[in-house]
C-alpha cells in the first residue's frame, strides 16, 4: 500500500485599489460566431465566461479587453452588445432615494434582510433563520430553514434552492421570496404545505451573491463568476475550500454540515432546467450515472410549467455540457462530493426583467417549484445501524448498474437515495461490518422504506487495525520517506478523532507513507 500526498503551493500577490466599489472592471457583453462546436470549446478552455445564449452559430459571453482582442486575433467575429440586465439596473438605481422602494418591486440587500427577519420572528415555530457566513463587502448570506421542528435534526430529507449565485440574475432571488411566504402562510391551511413543512427540512438562499446584486453584476465583487469556482472533477479535482472566493466557501462549508437529497439553483437568461454534467467538453452529451433520474426530475420542473419548451430546448430540459461546458459548476459538484442531487433552473430568458412581470413569472413556476420540492421523497429510504447496539452507521449505499454512491447522515443513520420507478438491488456497506443486500421495487410515486441492521465482520476480531486514534502510527511497520514525515492530526478527520495527515511540502516535492505486507493465505488488505 502506497499513499503519496503532492500540494502546489502558488504565490499570490495582492494589489490594493482604492474603491469602493468593486474591485475589477465590469466586463463586457460580446456575441462570438464560430463555425464549429470545437471552437466553443476553444473559448471554454481559454476560460471565457460564456453567457446562457447559445446557438449553432453563435454565444454570448462577458470578456476583458484583452480577451475581447484574443478572441478576435484568433479570427472569431465578435461585437459588443448591451448588457441588458445592467442597464435596467442603472435604471431602478435613478428611482428618487425618497421613494418608498428604490428598487421597485425586488428587494435590496436591506429589504430583503428585513423580510427575512421579519418571516422568522412571525413564525419562529417553522423557521429559523441563519447567515451561513457572509460576502466580500460583509453582507450576511442569509438562509431560512422551514420546517416543523426547525434547527433539530429529524429523521426526513433536507432539501435546497439557492438562488441569485449571479447577481444581475434576479427573478430566482425573488421566487424565492415569494415561495418562502406561500409556505409559511399556508401551513396548517393548505395541506400540500403543511405535508411538505411536516415531512421535509427545507432551506432556501435566496442570493448567494448579494454584492453582485447591488452592483447589478454577474460578479462576486471579487470579479469572480461563482459558477465557476467550485471544485470541478475534470479540472479541479480537489474537495477543499482553499483559495476559493468567502461565498463559495460559506456553501461547501454549510452543505458539509447538511444531507442534502435534493437541490437546485436558480438562474435566468433562458427558459429550461439543465442538469449534469457540465463537463468536459461543449455541445456533448455528458451523462453522469445518475442521468435517468436527472432527466426525470427536470422533466418534472419543466412539465409542471405552462410553456416551458418556448425556451427553445426539446421538453424543456437539457444537458449542461451539450449545451456549453462549463468548469467549477456548482451542481456537479453538488452531485460528485456531496451525493446531493442538483440542477440549474434558467427560469426567464431576461435576466433581469421588468418588476412589474415577477408577479406572472411566480404563477408559471410556483408550481414547477412545489413539483421539483416534492420530488426528494420518491425513491429508497431507510435507516442503517448496528444490529446489536442499534447504534446509526456511516455505511456505503450502493445500487446495482449506478456507479455512484451515497451515504447517511451520521447522526440518525437515515438514508435518502433517489431512484426512478423500477426494481434495484441496493447494498448497504460500513467498514468492519458484514454488507447487506436487498432487493427494492420503487413505487411511480412516492419511497419504499429499506433499513439495513449490519452485523459486524467475524475477520475485524483477528485482524490488524490502523484507525490513528491512539494518537500515533502504530507498530504495523510505516515507512517514510520524501521532503516531510507524516503525522496523526485532529484537526480533520473523516471518523473518529484522528486521521493521518502528511507534513508540510512545497511545490515539486513529495511525502510519502508505505507499508511492506507479507501476504501468507488468503485474506482482504482494505
Amino acid at each position: 500500500m502506497l499513499i503519496t500526498d503532492k500540494m502546489k503551493q502558488f504565490i499570490f500577490i495582492t494589489f490594493t485599489l482604492f474603491t469602493l466599489g468593486f474591485s475589477l472592471t465590469e466586463k463586457r457583453v460580446v456575441e462570438i460566431q464560430f463555425d464549429q462546436l470545437f471552437q466553443l470549446q476553444q473559448l471554454v478552455e481559454m476560460g471565457i465566461d460564456l453567457d446562457h445564449h447559445r446557438t449553432l452559430t453563435e454565444v454570448h459571453a462577458f470578456v476583458t479587453d484583452a480577451e475581447f482582442k484574443q478572441i478576435q486575433q484568433m479570427g472569431f467575429e465578435i461585437k459588443e452588445i448591451p448588457n441588458q440586465a445592467k442597464l435596467y439596473f442603472e435604471e431602478l438605481k435613478k428611482s428618487p432615494l425618497g421613494s418608498a422602494n428604490p428598487m421597485e418591486d425586488y428587494h435590496d440587500y436591506n429589504e430583503l434582510t428585513a423580510f427575512m427577519q421579519d418571516i422568522a420572528n412571525s413564525y419562529p415555530d417553522i423557521t429559523r433563520l441563519e447567515s451561513i457566513g457572509q460576502s466580500v463587502q460583509g453582507r450576511e448570506l442569509w438562509v431560512m430553514e422551514i420546517s416543523d421542528n426547525p434547527g433539530v435534526n429529524e429523521l426526513e430529507p433536507e432539501f435546497k434552492y439557492v438562488a441569485n449565485m449571479h447577481g444581475d440574475e434576479t427573478v430566482g432571488r425573488e421566487l424565492s421570496l415569494y415561495l418562502i411566504e406561500w409556505l409559511v402562510d399556508s401551513y396548517g391551511n393548505d395541506p400540500r404545505a403543511t405535508d411538505l413543512i411536516n415531512n421535509t427540512d427545507i432551506f432556501i438562499m435566496p442570493t448567494m451573491n448579494p454584492d453582485g446584486f447591488e452592483n447589478g453584476s454577474r460578479y462576486n465583487a471579487h470579479g469572480t463568476d461563482l459558477n465557476r469556482d467550485f471544485p470541478d472533477q475534470f479540472s479541479d479535482p480537489n474537495n477543499s475550500t482553499l483559495g476559493r472566493e468567502p461565498e463559495t466557501r460559506a456553501v461547501m462549508e454549510w452543505s458539509w454540515g447538511h444531507n442534502f437529497v435534493l437541490s437546485a439553483n436558480m438562474h435566468t437568461g433562458a427558459l429550461v432546467a439543465n442538469y449534469p454534467y457540465d463537463g468536459p467538453s461543449s455541445g456533448v452529451y455528458s451523462a453522469c450515472p445518475d442521468d435517468e433520474l436527472f432527466i426525470h426530475i427536470s422533466l418534472a420542473y419543466a412539465d409542471a410549467h405552462p410553456n416551458m419548451e418556448s425556451g427553445g430546448f426539446s421538453n424543456g430540459i437539457t444537458n449542461g455540457a451539450q449545451w456549453y461546458s462549463i468548469s467549477g459548476g456548482m451542481q456537479d459538484w453538488n452531485y460528485i462530493w456531496e451525493g446531493d442531487c442538483d440542477i440549474t433552473l434558467e427560469q426567464n430568458e431576461v435576466k433581469w426583467p421588468n418588476s412589474n412581470q415577477l408577479a406572472g413569472l411566480w404563477e408559471e413556476h410556483r408550481e414547477p417549484m412545489l413539483v421539483y420540492l416534492e420530488e426528494v421523497h420518491d425513491g429508497v429510504r431507510g435507516i442503517i445501524t448496528d444490529e446489536d447496539s442499534g447504534e446509526p452507521l456511516s455505511a456505503n449505499i450502493s445500487v446495482q448498474g449506478i456507479d455512484h454512491d451515497i451515504l447517511p447522515d451520521p447522526e440518525n443513520g437515515d438514508y435518502y437515495r433517489m431512484l426512478t420507478p423500477g426494481t434495484y438491488t441496493i447494498t448497504a456497506q460500513a467498514f468492519g461490518y458484514l454488507p447487506q443486500s436487498e432487493t427494492v421495487t420503487v413505487p411511480l410515486s412516492g419511497y419504499v422504506e429499506q433499513n439495513f441492521q449490519l452485523n459486524v465482520d467475524p475477520w475485524l476480531s483477528e485482524a490488524d487495525i490502523e484507525d490513528f486514534e491512539i494518537g500515533v502510527f502504530s507498530d504495523l511497520g510505516w515507512s517514510f520517506s520524501g521532503n516531510a514525515n507524516w503525522q496523526t492530526d485532529n484537526s480533520e478527520v473523516f471518523e473518529g478523532n484522528y486521521s493521518g495527515k502528511s507534513g508540510s511540502i512545497d511545490d515539486n516535492e513529495q511525502s510519502t507513507v508505505s507499508i511492506t505486507l507479507d501476504v501468507v493465505e488468503d485474506g482482504q488488505i482494505s
